[in-house]
C-alpha cells in the first residue's frame, strides 16, 4: 500500500494500493507515494517532500540523475517533478526521517 499525509493542508491524507508493485523495491513504493501525494495535491503549493526513503530523497535531490544504473528510479522521479510543474507545485526541500518517526503515513500505509 501507499499513503500520504499533508498536515499542513487540513491533514489531507489518501492511501491506496499498488498491485503492479508487488514484489517491487521498497524505495520504488516509496517514490511511487510521493508521485500519487503530487498528483493529489491540489495546484500552487510549496512543498517539503518527507520521506522514510533515503534512496527516494537523494533521487529527488538530485532530480533524478542522468547516469544512474537505476533508470526506473529515475522514470518515477521525472515523473513526480513533471507532475509538479504542470500543477505549479514547487519542491522546495527533501527531507529524510526515520522509519519510526513516520508514524501517519506508515499508518494508513498498513491500514485496511
Amino acid at each position: 500500500k501507499w499513503a500520504f499525509h499533508f498536515p499542513a493542508l487540513n491533514h489531507l491524507h489518501n492511501s491506496g494500493i499498488f498491485d503492479q508493485l508487488d514484489g517491487a523495491p521498497i524505495h520504488i513504493k516509496e517514490a511511487f507515494a510521493v508521485l500519487k501525494a503530487i498528483e493529489q495535491a491540489p495546484p500552487n503549493l510549496r512543498l517539503t517532500v518527507v520521506t522514510d526513503s533515503k534512496i527516494v530523497k537523494k533521487f529527488l535531490h538530485v532530480k533524478g540523475g542522468l547516469k544512474s544504473k537505476q533508470n526506473f528510479m529515475t522514470l518515477i522521479i521525472f515523473l513526480i517533478l513533471g507532475t509538479a510543474e504542470k500543477k505549479n507545485i514547487q519542491i522546495e526541500n527533501v527531507l529524510w526521517i526515520s522509519t519510526k518517526a513516520n508514524l501517519v503515513a506508515d499508518f494508513l500505509s498498513r491500514s485496511k
